[in-house]
C-alpha cells in the first residue's frame, strides 16, 4: 500500500514539474513574440520617418524655428548660419571661466 502511495507522489511531483516547465516555455514565447512585434513597428516607424525627413523640410523648419531671426544658407556649406540680431549686447566674461590674464585684461 505505501508503495502505491509513493508512486502516485511521484506521478504527482512529475506531472508539477512538467506543468512548470510547459509554462515557463509558453511565458518566453509569448514574450519572445511580443518583443518581436515591438521591433518590427519600430523598423516600420524608422523606415517612414527617414522617408520623409528630407534635407529642404530640415531647411524649411530650421527657417520656421522661432528661435532664429535671421538665416543665412551659403551656396558652398550644406550647415546653415544663425544669426540672431538681439545677442550683440554687450555681457561681461564670465569670471570662473577666465585665465588670471584673461581677468588682469578684463578688469581694466
Amino acid at each position: 500500500m505505501e508503495r502505491v502511495i509513493a508512486e502516485n507522489n511521484e506521478e504527482i511531483v512529475r506531472r508539477r514539474a512538467r506543468a512548470e516547465g510547459d509554462s515557463i516555455r509558453i511565458r518566453s514565447e509569448g514574450k519572445a513574440e511580443g518583443l518581436w512585434i515591438r521591433v518590427i513597428g519600430q523598423a516600420d516607424w524608422q523606415k517612414t520617418v527617414s522617408m520623409t525627413l528630407t534635407p529642404d523640410y530640415l531647411r524649411f523648419k530650421l527657417c520656421d524655428s522661432g528661435n532664429s531671426t535671421f538665416v543665412l544658407l551659403p551656396d558652398t556649406l550644406n550647415v546653415p548660419i544663425l544669426i540672431n540680431h538681439g545677442s550683440n549686447t554687450h555681457r561681461p566674461p564670465n569670471q570662473d571661466a577666465l585665465s588670471p590674464g584673461e581677468m588682469r585684461l578684463s578688469n581694466r
